[in-house]
Parts: structure tokens; sequence; C-alpha cells
């Protein structure tokens, strides 16, 4: 058998110091093969688990999105008018970290509409 470049007979080539057995372009694109198989299988896998939590994402928006917001609104709300209106014993830190708790909650549901959705 002769190296690519058709030198000698040898299993590497005296003049180039290529490989003259074909045994190494056939390991090379069985490996390509092999990979390009596991990428589009990993691939389908994420569109079969990527689309019905995506859909269900879609779906419960509105709901997510006005009770989470409406959560943040009275919470500020009810923690403002506590302060000002002097109840004592009041955890007006606390209420406004679950008030800003659930805004990042719904930043957090528009980031993973955008992850699934893509």
């Amino acid at each position: 058998m002769r190296c690519a470049n058709g030198h000698g007979a040898r299993e590497i080539c005296a003049r180039c110091g290529r490989r003259a057995d074909s045994d190494a372009m056939n390991q090379s694109s069985s490996r390509v093969l092999a990979g390009g198989l596991l990428r589009g299988t990993l691939r389908l896998l994420w569109h079969a688990v990527r689309l019905p939590v995506y859909m269900l994402l879609v779906i419960l928006e509105p709901v997510a999105r006005f009770i989470l917001g409406a959560l943040a609104l009275r919470g500020v709300l009810t923690a403002l008018f506590f302060k000002f209106y002097g109840v004592p014993h009041f955890p007006f830190a606390l209420m406004l970290g679950v008030s800003v708790g659930c805004g990042l909650m719904l930043v957090g549901y528009d980031a993973l509409l955008r992850l699934f959705g893509r």
C-alpha cells in the first residue's frame, strides 16, 4: 500500500513520514461520524425536552406574571403603609425583601422563557 503522496509501500513512508495504511483515515472518519451522531442525538433529546417545557411556560406566563407582579406591588405598598403608619414590631425589611424576591422571580421566569424559546 502506498502513502497519500504515492511514495513507498512501507508502513511509514521514508520520504514524507506519513502512514501508508488506510486505518488512520478510517479511524478518523469513524470518529467524525460517531461525534456527529452523538451531537445529533443530544440535539434531538434537547428539543424533545425543550418544546414541552417551553409550551407550558408560555401558557402559564400571564398567570405567573399577574400573581408575582401583584404580590410584589402589594408587598411594597403594604410595607410602606405600615412603616409610615408606625406599626410597632413590623418586619419592614423582610416585607420589602419578599417583594423584591417576587420581582426577581419574574426576571427568572423571563430568563427561562428565553432559554427554552431558542
